[in-house]
């Protein structure tokens, strides 16, 4: 038996097990669990469906037109043998990759099916083929065959066409390419809603093109609200089990497979995410309009300024040059309007306030004509940038605790027509030498001194100024703002003094040191700074009678009186999260709760393993590491970490084990926060080197999305003392 006649004998034997194997799976799908090694074999599916389609089509059409006996019936079984094997092959890894539950459940049924039918019509023809004299000679059969297997194969891979490019794949395309649906008119008003404003156009950007009417992932349909409230496979997708899928799958890292969006579609931008965070954080409310928010509300600021994206035709290009580079997630920058070149910019969340960011907006200063700097804690630095930002119209300085005479250099704005300065403390004659000379029409003052009398004698000063006065909140219980933690350094040399401010009169700001949250009664009231003299976590909340309180603002401090002479990574950390290396871990920079911000270096399939040398033998009492914890993003706590020491960098003795508690079912599924892990030495000796293993949790749990995956671990300082 030759080589040819021996595998083509192997791919007929193999047929009856693979075809059996076949209708088991495809019978008790629902009820298969796949091994990691299976799913990741279903990956092939979309490398192998084009043989057997082109290959069947061929078949088809050589029955439909070519004489019997144009080629010999070897031949013939050879091709119809090598069909068979590879549609087989294409099945199978297809339901493999079905479980997946990505895909729209009625399309992916009639897919799942017909690639079944083909492979075992396919099997079917090789008997046929072998044993029926009829069908080698009788001309119609053939071409009934032909015809058949032609209407099988093209319209059940079409149904696999309308799973990846969604119902309309083959449709005829249209003069007008529409990428997202129109939003109505009201998005645009102020007494729309929250949704309306900004959340259903984010999800028609960017979220329709998977979860839409033409193609629908994971039976979840994100067009309406409707489908919203009725969610995907799984239910909810707003809240499962205190937690949002949207959210865990957003904030999962690029490289994960369950990222959205997939990996190569137009990404959410920082402003994008915290809109949705929030707003699926305060309920997911779809009637909750955007003026019955407080004006100091970062979800306020970024849906208020949000614009939705301008409808796209095939004869209209950018409406202007991308400014996605100056986006953070502490600044909003973008295009008043679309097809405008005019830029507004908002910044929030004052504790994470950086003067970088608005020194990187020089390059394009001569497009902005809004600037919200509301609770920034501005300076006279910050406030000679601002003046040269010479569009400038409107410009919102509320509670950044600048003083009056701080403000003068404006005056140079000539185009500057509205000025908010809520917070900062003026007598009238400081307004009005504010004013004089300014370009000024509208000015808002509140929490200030200033008697309403007084208002109109400056008006009266003033023709052309309208003051408006009061916090525009409708008189409505409000929150007040989170105090602000003055201390750049976050590592204690000896000792770090720790200035706590808040920017409104008779505010009490209240703090703990011991981990827990600060309460009204109990806590210490801060009165000067906090002297801290080892690794702190501290914790600030304000109050103040007929407020609601303010959002705890934490921060984590660090004692570090050890830096090694050498560092060296024994495993590299994933390609997406290496940071700068390791130089990252003793740096004195902390990395925030932003995991894609190249500070932090992650950790998937292995354990973090590092060797930190001294070039005389050191003592060290004990190692903390700065760690990352976001569960919904699969980064789970640091499970155990091993220290070893050594005098010649080769033989290591263990001298500290450490093991930590994991995730428990009170552990809140939202957690995204640092966190602190603790090594203690319990006898000291002097070593050269010392080796440190950090161990990552090797399998999800089964409530997480994740199940049966590992963790990431994510790392970004190493403190020793």
């Amino acid at each position: 038996m030759t080589k040819s006649n021996k595998l083509f004998a192997f791919i007929g034997n193999a047929l009856w097990i693979l075809n059996p194997f076949l209708v088991f799976i495809v019978l008790f799908k629902e009820k298969l669990t796949l091994h990691i090694g299976m799913a990741w074999i279903g990956k092939f599916h979309p490398l192998f469906l084009h043989f057997p389609i082109v290959l069947s089509i061929c078949i088809g059409l050589y029955l439909v037109f070519t004489p019997a006996g144009k080629l010999t019936k070897a031949i013939e079984q050879q091709v119809l043998l090598s069909n068979a094997f590879i549609a087989v092959i294409v099945a199978i890894t297809g339901l493999f990759l079905s479980k997946d539950n990505t895909y729209a459940e009625d399309l992916l049924t009639q897919h799942q099916w017909g690639g079944v039918a083909i492979a075992l019509f396919s099997w079917i023809l090789v008997f046929v083929n072998n044993y029926s004299i009829k069908f080698q000679t009788n001309k119609i059969l053939r071409v009934e065959v032909g015809v058949f297997l032609l209407v099988l194969v093209i319209v059940f891979t079409h149904k696999g066409g309308q799973l990846t490019h969604g119902e309309n794949a083959l449709s005829f395309p249209e003069d007008k390419i529409t990428t997202t649906d129109t939003v109505t008119k009201k998005a645009l008003d102020s007494t729309a809603s929250i949704y309306e404003k900004a959340v259903q156009p984010i999800l028609l950007d960017k979220c329709v093109g998977c979860h839409g009417p033409n193609k629908v992932k994971g039976n979840l349909l994100l067009d309406n609200k409707e489908h919203i409230l009725k969610g995907g496979k799984h239910g909810s997708v707003l809240a499962i089990a205190g937690t949002s899928s949207i959210i865990e799958r957003i904030h999962l890292p690029l490289a994960e497979e369950k990222h959205m969006p997939p990996d190569g579609k137009p990404q959410l931008t920082p402003s994008e995410i915290k809109i949705l965070n929030d707003w699926i954080s305060a309920g997911g409310d779809f009637n909750k309009k955007l003026m019955e928010l407080e004006k100091t509300d970062s979800l306020y600021l970024l849906a208020n300024s949000y614009q939705a994206p301008m409808e796209k035709t095939q004869n209209k290009g950018n409406t202007g040059p991308d400014i996605s580079e100056y986006n953070t997630n502490y600044c909003n920058v973008q295009y008043v309007y679309p097809g405008s070149n005019l830029i507004e910019v908002n910044f929030f969340q004052g504790s994470f306030y950086d003067r970088a960011q608005l020194k990187k907006l020089d390059k394009i200063k001569a497009q902005i004509v809004s600037l919200n700097m509301q609770t920034m804690p501005l300076q006279q630095e910050d406030m000679a940038m601002i003046a040269d930002f010479k569009q400038l119209e409107k410009l919102n300085l509320n509670y950044t605790g600048l003083k009056i005479t701080s403000l003068a250099s404006i005056k140079t704005l000539s185009k500057l027509k509205s000025l908010s300065i809520a917070g900062i403390e003026a007598t009238p004659n400081e307004i009005n030498n504010l004013i004089k000379g300014s370009s000024i029409e509208k000015l808002h003052i509140w929490n200030t001194s200033i008697k309403q009398d007084q208002v109109a004698l400056i008006q009266s000063n003033n023709k052309k100024l309208m003051v408006t006065v009061g916090d525009n909140l409708e008189n409505e219980i409000i929150k007040i703002i989170n105090p602000s933690i003055e201390q750049d350094s976050s590592i204690i040399p000896t000792h770090l003094d720790i200035p706590i401010k808040h920017v409104v009169k008779g505010a009490i700001v209240r703090y703990t040191l011991d981990g827990t949250d600060p309460d009204s009664l109990k806590s210490p009231i801060y009165k000067k700074p906090i002297r801290l003299f080892n690794n702190t976590v501290l914790k600030t909340k304000a109050f103040k009678a007929g407020w609601i309180s303010s959002d705890i603002v934490e921060r984590n401090f660090y004692k570090s009186t050890i830096h090694p002479d050498s560092i060296v990574l024994l495993q590299l950390p994933d390609p997406k999260y290496r940071a700068n290396g390791p130089k990252t871990l003793f740096d004195y920079e902390l990395g925030d709760k932003n995991f894609g911000n190249a500070k932090w270096l992650g950790y998937k399939d292995a354990n973090m393993e590092m060797i930190f040398g001294f070039k005389q033998p050191t003592a060290i009492k004990e190692i903390y590491l700065n760690a990352l914890v976001n569960l919904g993003s699969y980064i789970f706590p640091i499970v155990s970490i091993d220290i070893m020491g050594s005098m010649d960098g080769k033989n290591y003795t263990l001298v500290s084990k450490n093991n930590y508690p994991g995730v428990t079912d009170a552990t809140p599924k939202t957690m995204n926060e640092t966190k602190g892990f603790s090594c203690a030495i319990s006898k000291p000796t002097p070593y050269k080197f010392y080796k440190l293993v950090a161990t990552n949790l090797k399998k999800l749990p089964n409530w997480h999305p994740g199940k049966g995956t590992p963790a990431w671990i994510f790392i970004d300082e190493i403190f020793l003392n």
